[in-house]
């Protein structure tokens, strides 16, 4: 269905075909640049449009190059005391030819596009590591030691920067940025003329997280005649500084529908040339929303736990447990002393923070 308004002849420009008719559909008059920057991004048509579909399918294969090792010592320190250190590694580099973390759905009438340019490169680096003492201190008493971390470090960035790059306009913000902006219209959209496509922004540098676990407990066991008595303590601290996909520094355009005429912000009067693909190559577009800059969010919390538990044999058919468990989380915290946002009405009311009403946060109130 998309076809058939793509196939109909634009009959006019921006201002309405009254005031400038279109020659057998000639639209170089009124070309937009970031309109024909768009058009020009996109791969030709490879197969026949003879049932309705998609005039252009790609299969992309995808060779992610890993590698993997793990390794483990066990010692004897003593008769009493034996102990084991394993590491784990994996790394390598991995292709993404659609966007950072696999390829979204078709999402529109358009279809999926890849990342113009070849799409990612991204690389992944894990290293697991534990270590593990348990020494036997009597016939009837154990402890056992233990800790463990995790680091995990992943980072995408595009094969071929310049494929995206050229944006001729400041969009809604000037912030630098002079990327392609992504093409999310979702859904059945019959105005969506353009498909799916969601280009990150390369001028702040990559995607990337740096993910970290620790961990670290003890463990006590004593044998009292019918009674294994159990205690041990356990702590856990978890980072995750990361920039996330898809923030859009560099905007996104969508279509749900195109009116034959509307009013512009400017206070112009706007015309449809009766083709959506043709608005776009206009510069007519549905909606743009963008955020003004990347973010990197670096959070952190950690745990720490106890607990005591008694496992009584009473007979040779009945035994009981018991115990008790105790845990202290912190929530996420930011190292930085930024805070995390939150949204409070009655700021928003007051127009208070002038930069961003209703948005508080630790820097700006030291009472959240």
């Amino acid at each position: 269905p998309i076809y058939t308004n793509i196939c109909q002849v634009p009959l006019g420009g921006p201002l309405g075909a009254t005031a400038q008719p279109l020659a057998n559909g000639n639209m170089s008059a009124f070309i937009d640049p970031l309109g024909s920057l768009l058009l020009n991004s996109m791969p030709l048509p490879n197969v026949p449009n003879t049932n309705g579909s998609y005039n252009y399918i790609n299969t992309d294969f995808v060779n992610s190059n890993l590698y993997q090792i793990k390794s483990r010592v066990d010692y004897a320190l003593s008769d009493k005391t034996h102990m084991f250190l394993a590491y784990g590694l994996e790394s390598g580099l991995q292709y993404e030819p659609s966007s950072t973390y696999g390829r979204p759905g078709p999402n529109g009438m358009g279809g999926g596009m890849d990342t113009p340019g070849g799409g990612f490169t991204g690389t992944a680096t894990s290293h697991v590591a534990s270590l593990e003492v348990t020494t036997n201190l009597s016939a009837s008493l154990t402890n056992q030691f233990y800790a463990g971390g995790a680091y995990f470090s992943q980072a995408f960035n595009m094969r071929n920067p310049s494929a995206v790059e050229g944006e001729p306009y400041s969009l809604i913000f000037n912030n630098g940025s002079k990327a392609l902006p992504s093409l999310q219209t979702y859904g059945s959209s019959f105005y969506g003329g353009l498909p799916f496509a969601t280009i990150e922004d390369p001028t702040y540098g990559g995607d990337f997280t740096k993910k970290q676990l620790r961990v670290g407990g003890d463990n006590v066991t004593k044998l009292i005649q019918r009674h294994t008595l159990r205690a041990g303590i356990y702590y856990q601290w978890v980072d995750n500084p990361q920039v996330q996909a898809g923030q859009n520094t560099n905007g996104s355009l969508s279509d749900y529908y195109h009116p034959t005429s509307f009013t512009d912000y400017d206070g112009s009067v706007v015309h449809s040339a009766n083709n959506n693909t043709a608005d776009l190559l206009e510069g007519i577009i549905g909606s743009i929303s963008q955020v003004n800059k990347k973010v990197e969010t670096n959070l952190y919390f950690y745990s720490l736990s106890g607990y005591v538990q008694d496992h009584w044999l009473v007979s040779r058919h009945m035994s009981i447990d018991a115990g008790v468990r105790l845990e202290h989380f912190t929530p996420w915290i930011d190292p930085h002393g930024q805070g995390v946002a939150i949204f409070d009405a009655n700021a928003y009311a007051s127009g208070a923070p002038l930069a961003s009403p209703g948005v508080l946060y630790h820097a700006i109130d030291a009472s959240i």
